[in-house]
């Protein structure tokens, strides 16, 4: 179990692990980069399946931590894996993610669309003038 310490230690090593956070299904997945991903492990069917949430940063944690809970909520009302992944690329808020993959905003198939939530209204003001 990892400790808020003992992370940095932990990513920086040059081997690959899944190591758990000690939040139920939350995983810190270390990589021989020495880079790491928070992932959930989540059943769907008979199969564990990874749903990574993050790159690994000290401020995420919590927000980590907090999501994790509504992932696997969605999962068990079997909500597609790839909805949830697409609808974490734009929230970590929880409600605003659930939201997202409950009202369909998101798709189940293709990866990393492009919501109007996570649009700049800015960018599409000069995109429309230029």
């Amino acid at each position: 179990m990892l400790a808020v310490d003992g992370i940095d230690g932990f990513v920086t090593l040059k081997t690959e692990n899944l190591c758990p956070d000690g939040t139920a299904r939350l995983y810190l997945h270390k990589r021989r980069s020495a880079k790491g991903s928070w992932q959930a492990r989540v059943s769907v069917g008979s199969k564990q399946v990874p749903i990574t949430i993050a790159l690994y940063n000290k401020g995420r944690w919590k927000a980590v931590q907090d999501i994790t809970p509504k992932i696997v909520a969605l999962v068990k009302d079997r909500y597609a894996a790839q909805a949830i992944r697409n609808a974490l690329a734009n929230t970590l808020v929880p409600d605003e993610m659930a939201a997202l993959v409950k009202g369909k905003k998101v798709s189940a198939r293709a990866k990393a669309p492009v919501t109007s939530a996570s649009l700049n209204p800015m960018l599409i003001m000069f995109s429309v003038v230029a």
